[in-house]
């Protein structure tokens, strides 16, 4: 199996932040538009009127969304993960740091726990026929699974917590990307109360192998990318 890759340019690979996008404002907006533009059309060339509603579930989905994005982004900055080591290591545990400021006073709680699951998924693509009959397969399966608790306090408006990230060993395997053969690992976190709308964020995570981590220099090795918006 073909090492990962070791790209340069992080600072501190030790600890290591991402933050979340409030992107579901602008997509939101974006469906309300759309579909408000589709009514015009619609309407201009005369169709039925039950067609005429369908734009309109469009632009209901696009209030809903944008509202969500707007109590989000009113209400809490973005979250803020930290990781004591990276690239993670199959096999290996590290503690993950969460941090999130509300905008707004909040009240102080001294017990609050939010939970993650890490996850290994293997991708292959491969074609079956030939010639004019050839068709591309990708099969994709969850091969390991870990879970993840954080606990921490709400204190001056600021949710700090930690937690251990064990990496499974007799699952799983090095992050891979090939033409045909990709290996994803994935940090899927619920925010539960730290969120205005009970979001999520998925973060990609760099998994090695413990003899990588050897002779390979991962000093450079880059931060998790941004997770998905919330």
């Amino acid at each position: 199996m073909d090492l990962p890759p070791v790209p340069s340019g992080s600072p501190n690979p030790h600890t290591v932040a991402c933050h979340t996008a409030n992107g579901s404002i602008i997509g939101g907006s974006v469906v309300a538009v759309a579909g408000g533009i589709a009514i015009i059309v619609m309407f201009a060339a005369s169709v039925t009127p039950i067609a005429a509603l369908i734009p309109l579930l469009f632009v209901g989905i696009g209030v809903f969304a944008a509202s969500r994005g707007m109590a989000e982004n009113a209400n809490w900055h973005p979250v803020e993960l930290q990781f004591a080591q990276w690239p993670l290591t199959l096999g290996g545990a590290t503690e993950v740091i969460v941090i999130r400021r509300a905008k707004k006073a909040i009240p102080d709680v001294d017990h609050v726990e939010i939970t993650a699951t890490l996850t290994c998924t293997e991708t292959v693509t491969y074609t079956t026929g030939s010639g004019d009959n050839t068709q591309t397969n990708r099969d994709r399966e969850v091969v390991a699974r870990a879970g993840l608790t954080v606990t921490g306090s709400i204190g001056a408006g600021t949710f700090r917590g930690t937690g251990m990230l064990d990496v499974p060993t007799d699952s799983g395997a090095p992050t891979l990307e090939l033409d045909h053969h990709e290996i994803e690992w994935s940090l899927d976190v619920d925010l539960g109360q730290l969120s205005s709308t009970n979001a999520k964020i998925d973060i990609d995570c760099l998994v090695i192998a413990e003899l990588d981590r050897r002779f390979v220099n991962f000093n450079d090795a880059p931060p998790p990318p941004r997770p998905f918006d919330v």
